[in-house]
């Protein structure tokens, strides 16, 4: 009885080793998932984080680009306006010395004309008298 109990004992002993070198087994296993999924967090943390940052660089980039893009077309659109206001003031301008060329033109015309005739009476009345 004494050998029945000694050899229980010791089977339940060698069961109760081989549990405790499961617990072991299992527990290190439950340690290197926990730690494994604690380094997936904290990356997917500082992932998410840099998203999150890089996202709202990239958007304050956006504006500043936008706004610079719209004070950009706002210029062009008011030199486009100088421009043609310019160009009709030098239109205007060259129509008028043109006009003024030609009424000078005129008026030299008419001028030697009334030259030509004032000459033309004062010889016919030179020669009358």
């Amino acid at each position: 009885m004494k050998l029945d109990y000694d050899k229980r004992l010791q089977d339940t002993e060698k069961l109760k080793l081989k549990v405790l070198e499961e617990q072991f087994y299992f527990d290190s296993q439950i340690k290197v998932k926990t730690e494994m999924n604690e380094a997936k967090e904290k990356c997917f943390d500082d992932f998410q984080s840099w998203t999150i940052q890089d996202v709202k660089e990239k958007e304050g980039l956006y504006h500043k680009l936008y706004k610079t893009k719209s004070d950009l077309e706002e210029e062009v659109k008011s030199l486009t306006r100088e421009l043609f206001g310019a160009k009709k003031d030098n239109w205007d301008y060259f129509t008028q010395l043109e006009k003024d060329r030609r009424r000078e033109a005129v008026l030299n015309e008419r001028n030697g004309l009334d030259t030509e005739l004032d000459v033309g009476m004062i010889l016919k009345k030179q020669e009358r008298t």
